[in-house]
């Protein structure tokens, strides 16, 4: 009922899911310092999200820009092109 009232009068409340993934500090600086990073270049900030199957933190900027952040800080771009 995500925090609606219950027929019965009674309210429910929401719950935070049991199991948060926590960001490591290399993590948490690295994702602050990819986010300035990218409104420095005037790409607006859509998205900043930790995937809960690998950890990662996800950034969506600009149109389709992507940026990855692994538990030890290092980033990484998947839509990338291999060359230029």
């Amino acid at each position: 009922m995500n925090g609606s009232a219950a027929i019965d009068g009674s309210s429910t409340v929401m719950t935070a899911p049991s199991r948060l993934v926590q960001m490591t500090p290399e993590q948490a600086v690295a994702a602050l310092t990819a986010c300035v990073n990218l409104t420095a270049m005037y790409l607006p900030i859509y998205l900043v999200r930790i995937d809960e199957r690998t950890g990662k933190v996800f950034i969506l900027a600009g149109d389709d820009f992507q940026v990855l952040v692994d538990r030890n800080g290092e980033l990484e771009y998947p839509n990338e092109p291999d060359e230029f």
